[in-house]
């Protein structure tokens, strides 16, 4: 071979190096499961916080199972956290089922509804990343982070 070819075998590999990540943010996976007083915890939404306040949030919600997967805006399709200590969130609502909605009819007037903000189902310690002590660590690879949530109502 001569050095032409030496130097394109040589160079080709560093020029496609950066190229697999899409332009995306490296994050971690990481999955839960989430009980509050020992039974899982459905459909509640979990945040973890960055401690430095550097990095992305990341969040999640918790099937009927109470597991749930996080997701970070910027990461790669299958979500994920970055790497790093963070303060952690977890949320539930009692939301009413309003049932099937149906297309308004148009010749009948709008009746104004008042909104109001479902109360919380979970301690308000554990909505508040200023009073949770619910903490996490990710690291490189796959995390499993599990909650368990005291209601001491």
């Amino acid at each position: 071979m001569n050095q032409c070819t030496w130097l394109i075998l040589l160079f080709v590999p560093v020029l496609f190096a950066g190229c697999g990540n899409d332009g995306k943010i490296r994050t971690e996976y990481v999955e839960g499961i989430v009980t509050m007083d020992g039974e899982p915890l459905a459909l509640a939404h979990v945040t973890f916080y960055p401690v430095d306040e550097k990095g992305l949030e990341a969040y999640g919600s918790t099937d009927k199972n109470g597991k749930y997967t996080l997701t970070t805006d910027g990461g790669k399709e299958e979500g994920g956290a970055l790497p790093g200590e963070y303060v952690v969130t977890v949320s539930k609502r009692d939301v009413p089922d309003l049932g099937p909605t149906a297309d308004p009819d148009p010749n009948k007037p709008v009746k104004p509804i008042k909104v109001q903000i479902a109360p919380l189902m979970t301690p308000e310690k554990y909505f508040n990343k200023e009073t949770t002590d619910l903490k996490a660590t990710v690291k490189s690879g796959n995390n499993t982070v599990d909650f368990s949530l005291v209601n001491k109502k």
